[in-house]
């Protein structure tokens, strides 16, 4: 059994009871005649997938799985593990990736679709996602996508503009842009800033803002430039 070292990723905040994965049963069955078994995150849940639908979908599962060692034990066995991954945001991954599309949901909390993309770019799988991502941020959720605090730019400002990049939203993505580039704080080098926390009684310092490059999913010509 083989083990990559994919980097850590945050846990998906899920819509229901009902919606959880469960860990250490028998095998979530994306493709019931799958040939490979996914062994997702620290608590091991398991996922029948066909490794040829995610070579397809995927560049990095393509390498990883059929140019690489963790493709040599091609047998009735074939398993391979993903302890670092978020098992909710693979399995939407994976049913989009087998084109099965009823399992796939309307509506999107903003953490899990921030999860799901985060891990989309990890495994270079936006494009699987990208026929669902207007509903997803044009739907009943579309408030949550409006900056929400007037005195600058906030992590979940950040967060949302992240996802409208990386799922080629790109006039919700330039309307965005804009206005937080019009509120934004920016440093002695005006490099912009995001309010990571806040001080002692509420009230942000200096030390509390971070520059928009530390976050990995914005673009150098987004994040990197100077206002």
């Amino acid at each position: 059994m083989a083990t990559p070292s994919p980097s850590k990723k945050p846990k998906l905040d899920d819509e229901s009871d009902t919606d959880q994965t469960p860990a250490n049963s028998d095998p979530i069955q994306i493709d019931r005649n799958g040939d490979l078994t996914l062994i997702v995150g620290p608590s091991g849940v398991k996922m029948q997938v066909d490794a040829n639908a995610l070579r397809r979908s995927s560049k990095v599962f393509d390498r990883m799985l059929f140019g690489s060692p963790l493709g040599s034990d091609r047998t009735a066995d074939w398993t391979v593990e993903l302890p670092e991954d978020d098992p909710e945001a693979l399995r939407l991954l994976f049913h989009a990736a087998h084109a099965n599309f009823a399992d796939i949901p309307r509506n999107m909390k903003f953490s899990q679709l921030y999860d799901i993309t985060v891990t989309a770019e990890k495994y270079n799988m936006t494009g699987s996602v990208r026929p669902w991502a207007a509903t997803w941020t044009l739907g009943q959720d579309l408030p949550a996508f409006k900056p929400a605090d007037p005195d600058g730019t906030s992590y979940e400002d950040l967060q949302r503009l992240s996802i409208l990049y990386s799922l080629d939203t790109l006039e919700q993505f330039g309307y965005f842009l804009a206005i937080l580039v019009a509120k934004t704080k920016v440093n002695s080098n005006d490099k912009p800033l995001f309010k990571a926390d806040y001080g002692v009684g509420g009230e942000s310092t200096d030390s509390d803002f971070r520059e928009w490059s530390e976050l990995p999913l914005l673009p150098d010509s987004v994040s990197g430039e100077p206002f």
